[in-house]
């Protein structure tokens, strides 16, 4: 009776086990389905690779490794690993939420195409590696959409964070908007209510220093010097209130490194339309209509006096 009894608990465990591989090879099956759905809209910028794939039998998160992007021109690069913690898997051209974290995308600076390999190239970084995450959510009972949060870290460069909330009659088609006419019609019914935008520095500054005071041949403090004083005179002959404010953060920011922050809180919300035809026809009145203000802040642990990193 106990050998019998044994045997059974032997049988109804070997049964499990074979049961749960089966479900995780159909899942992870099911996973690389839902990798290729996922990639499919990268179609434009090449061809995508990956190699593994991870798709949690208890939970939504799919995980996503060893992928390389070759563009169509011969460049490429590289991520380690690509998180989906959620994803509207059910509406693909149109997604109304996501949750995803890019995990190490790197490259050189010929990945990023001859515009801007030589800048990156005088600013000492031989490679770019960088992480980021996204979340966003469009709710059809308020017609808001809602960028939560965007971070993107670039090594010894900085982290760059986005947070906004717009009004949106209608979701959009997001492969339409290839077409400049929905990009336009678009524009009409994207309405800005809030958004927060800052750059924490991580070595940009001194890179930019570096590169100035190698082209120039003189030394770092007095590559600075000269970079500020070139960016508030040029600030100064601005005209555009909107790029003085911006010319004075960028000089504050070369000289104590920190963070730039841009903010924009309108009274109303702004339509995107609207905000691109001041742009060009009245910058003064779209900085009010906006609340829009740009500002460098010294590094949070900088005292009173503090000199600049070398």
């Amino acid at each position: 009776m106990i050998r019998g009894l044994i045997g059974a608990v032997v049988g109804l465990a070997v049964m499990v086990a074979a049961g749960y591989a089966a479900a995780v090879v159909y899942i992870n099956n099911d996973g690389r389905r839902l990798a290729e759905i996922y990639f499919k809209p990268w179609g434009g910028r090449g061809k995508v690779t990956f190699g593994s794939v991870d798709k949690s039998m208890f939970e939504d998160t799919l995980t996503i490794g060893d992928i390389t992007v070759r563009a169509p021109d011969g460049r490429s690069y590289k991520i380690k690993r690509i998180v989906v913690r959620d994803y509207d898997w059910l509406n693909l051209r149109r997604p109304r939420y996501a949750d995803v974290t890019i995990d190490k995308a790197e490259t050189t600076p010929e990945g990023l195409g001859p515009a801007y390999a030589p800048t990156v190239k005088a600013a000492g970084l031989d490679r770019l590696v960088a992480s980021a995450h996204y979340r966003y959510r469009y709710n059809d009972a308020t017609k808001r959409f809602v960028i939560e949060t965007v971070r993107v870290e670039i090594d010894k460069v900085g982290v760059l964070t986005l947070s906004a909330r717009f009004e949106l009659d209608q979701y959009p088609d997001f492969e339409r908007l290839r077409d400049p006419a929905q990009l336009m019609q678009l524009g009409g019914s994207f309405k800005l209510i809030g958004a927060r935008a800052s750059f924490r520095d991580r070595d940009l500054a001194r890179h930019i220093v570096q590169a100035y005071a190698a082209n120039r041949g003189v030394s770092a403090d007095e590559a600075r010097s000269e970079l500020v004083e070139m960016i508030e005179r040029d600030g100064r002959r601005k005209k555009d209130p909107i790029q003085r404010e911006a010319f004075a953060a960028a000089a504050s920011f070369i000289k104590m490194p920190g963070r730039i922050e841009a903010v924009v809180a309108p009274a109303a919300p702004v339509s995107v339309t609207s905000a691109a035809a001041l742009l060009y026809m009245n910058p003064g009145e779209l900085k009010r209509t906006l609340g829009l203000k740009i500002e460098a802040k010294p590094p949070e642990s900088a005292a009173p006096g503090a000199r600049p990193p070398r």
